[in-house]
């Protein structure tokens, strides 16, 4: 590599984590889903994610991106066999708390 591209990256690096950063931690709560999902199921096609948010009573709501995410439910395909995933965010990870073949 020549001069100017190291040049380049050096440079480039403080913007790359400025963004990091800046992006709020429920915009990266989407990519944490699936790559605990893509973890288990490498192969999977992801077909439908409903999140959901406890909002501090005995129901759960639809999540949009302003409420805090606590559950998922993910409906994946992986060889040809549907599954759905119930998934728990949890000291900021999200677990698979439940795992059940699809049968309609």
């Amino acid at each position: 590599m020549n001069k100017l591209n190291i040049l380049f990256m050096i440079l480039l690096l403080p913007f790359i984590i400025l963004i990091r950063i800046i992006t709020p931690n429920k915009d990266r709560r989407g990519r944490k889903l699936t790559d605990t999902i893509e973890r288990k199921y490498p192969k999977c096609k992801i077909i439908r994610i409903d999140m959901q948010y406890d909002n501090e009573s005995s129901a759960a709501s639809t999540a949009d991106k302003a409420k805090n995410v606590k559950v998922a439910v993910v409906a994946i395909e992986n060889n040809e066999e549907r599954r759905i995933l119930y998934l728990s965010y949890i000291d900021n990870n999200w677990h698979i708390t439940k795992d059940e073949t699809y049968n309609g």
